[in-house]
């Protein structure tokens, strides 16, 4: 065998190689991707081993990703397999190599290279399930009825009798999706016991058994919505997705679940009732410092639960400074805070809505 093979002209191997696959596939799937898979081929030929396994795996996921059909990249692999076959009986012919040395020189080379070309078509085929599956997904968050549901989350190996939680995540900058479903051991296109989740945009999406554990903050937001039978999972995603921007409005990273943000998910997307409590509590303070600062005032004072000395403490203000303000509010707003809960609420939920960015003071501090 190895007269034989040593006998190739690697260089006119490659060209012919290369020349085939052209002439046999409508076109080579990401070029570099298919040198490396070629240059591979020669190296087992030549019985060279060095070549990066995982490589060719992603090379093949990578190829389904970009949607190439099953049968352009078989037609890469065959033009390829049959020049070196033909490379090698034309070698054998040459040399007078005997029939069935030249037969059992072929079968070897062509076991290695099928050994390359099964990596590949791992790679792809895992690509492959994973897309179908996100797509079950996809159905499930976004566009279900009772009777697909059922369907859809047995195709994405999950249990229909069962509640699942929504997920909707959102790394830190510099990172990606997968990089935030890997730090909270979520592994993006599995499903099974541990859920499902997938890639939509740039954000992370998916169902989990259970809410995922803390430890990777810094990794980016997940919101998490409450438990629905597979058929509700839509309620449970559209929750999941206002706890994911509600969290980011308050500059919190982590796990939030909807449940746990009480009314801050609606306080920050109810524009109408936080307009109409806008123009009747801050507006009259008008739109200059001293109105930033009582705002200011007033939110501290209503979350240290209206202790005068807490509130300065955090202000670094003298009490009496708070005390002014907060009577320059009641005189300006025409309302008092004593013995007034309904006012207090309303206060409460528009200033939350101010420190959530919508208000029309500015940004506070």
């Amino acid at each position: 065998m190895s007269e034989i093979v040593e006998s190739l002209d690697t260089e006119a191997l490659r060209a012919h190689i290369v020349g085939a696959v052209r002439r046999n596939a409508r076109a080579m799937p990401q070029l570099t991707d298919a040198e490396y898979l070629l240059s591979a081929l020669i190296r087992r030929v030549i019985g060279t081993p060095a070549t990066d396994r995982a490589r060719l795996v992603t090379i093949g996921a990578a190829w389904a990703a970009d949607g190439y059909p099953p049968g352009q990249v078989a037609a890469v692999y065959q033009a390829a397999l049959r020049v070196i076959v033909d490379h090698l009986r034309d070698a054998g012919a040459v040399r007078g190599t005997p029939p069935e040395v030249v037969l059992g020189t072929v079968d070897e080379v062509v076991q290695r290279c099928n050994a390359l070309a099964a990596a590949v078509a791992e790679g792809y085929q895992n690509a492959e399930h994973h897309r179908v599956r996100a797509n079950f997904l996809r159905r499930l968050l976004f566009d279900t009825t009772a009777t697909t549901a059922r369907q859809d989350a047995v195709h994405c190996g999950l249990d229909p009798d069962r509640e699942y939680l929504a997920v909707r995540g959102r790394p830190a900058p510099g990172m990606r999706p997968e990089d935030l479903a890997r730090a909270y051991g979520l592994i993006a296109g599995y499903g099974g016991a541990a859920g499902l989740v997938t890639v939509i945009g740039e954000d992370l999406a998916g169902v989990l058994p259970a809410r995922p554990g803390q430890g990777a903050d810094r990794r980016g937001t997940l919101g998490v919505g409450p438990p629905r039978p597979p058929h509700r999972l839509p309620e449970s995603f559209r929750m999941a997705s206002r706890a994911l921007e509600t969290a980011r409005r308050h500059g919190r990273t982590g796990v939030h679940e909807f449940d746990e943000l009480g009314l801050l998910p609606t306080v920050g997307t109810d524009g109408t009732i936080s307009g109409a409590l806008t123009r009747r509590y801050l507006e009259p303070l008008g739109h200059n410092d001293s109105a930033v600062e009582i705002a200011d005032t007033l939110h501290a004072y209503l979350l240290e639960g209206k202790n005068v000395a807490r509130t300065a403490e955090q202000l670094f203000v003298h009490p009496n400074t708070v005390r002014y303000r907060i009577a320059r509010f009641e005189e300006l707003a025409g309302v008092s805070l004593r013995g007034n809960p309904i006012a207090v609420f309303e206060l409460l939920w528009v200033l939350t809505h101010r420190s959530l960015g919508r208000d029309a003071l500015g940004s506070p501090g």
